[in-house]
C-alpha cells in the first residue's frame, strides 16, 4: 500500500482550520491496510472540506482521514507537543463505540469511557 505521511495529513488539515487542534493517527484495517483518524476540536469537522482542498493541491484520497471525532481537547504533552499514544488510546475509545452514539464528543473521563465500551462497536467502519 502506499504509504501516508500523518503531518502531510495534519499540514491539510490545519489549513482547513487554521485556528483548531488536529490530531491523526493511524489504525489497520482488515480491508484497507490502514485506516487514518482524525481527532480534532473543530466542531463540525467534515470530510469533504479536507477532501476539495486535497484536490486542489492534488494529494490523493488516502490522505484524507476516513474517520473524524471532534473532541474538547487534543492530549498534549508538557512540552506542548501532541502525545500521540493518549490521542491513539481516545482514538481506539471512540472507533470502539464508547462515545459514537451520542451526538455530543466531550470525553469527561477517561475511566468512565473504559466502563461504558461493552467491547462492540456500535457503527461499522
Amino acid at each position: 500500500g502506499e504509504m501516508v505521511s500523518l503531518s502531510a495529513v495534519e499540514e491539510l488539515i490545519t489549513e482547513c482550520w487554521p485556528e483548531q487542534l488536529h490530531a491523526v493517527v493511524s489504525f489497520s484495517h482488515p480491508a484497507k491496510g490502514e485506516q487514518l483518524v482524525l481527532l480534532t476540536t473543530q466542531p463540525e469537522a467534515n470530510r469533504k472540506k479536507i477532501m476539495l482542498l486535497a484536490q486542489e493541491k492534488g494529494l490523493s484520497e488516502i490522505q484524507v482521514p476516513r474517520v473524524i471525532f471532534t473532541i474538547e481537547e487534543v492530549p498534549l504533552m508538557g512540552t506542548g507537543k501532541i502525545n500521540y499514544p493518549e490521542v491513539h488510546l481516545i482514538a481506539r475509545r471512540l472507533m470502539h463505540g464508547s462515545d459514537t452514539d451520542n451526538t455530543h464528543s466531550k470525553i469527561v473521563n477517561h475511566d468512565d469511557l473504559l466502563t461504558k465500551t461493552g467491547g462492540h462497536a456500535a457503527h461499522g467502519c
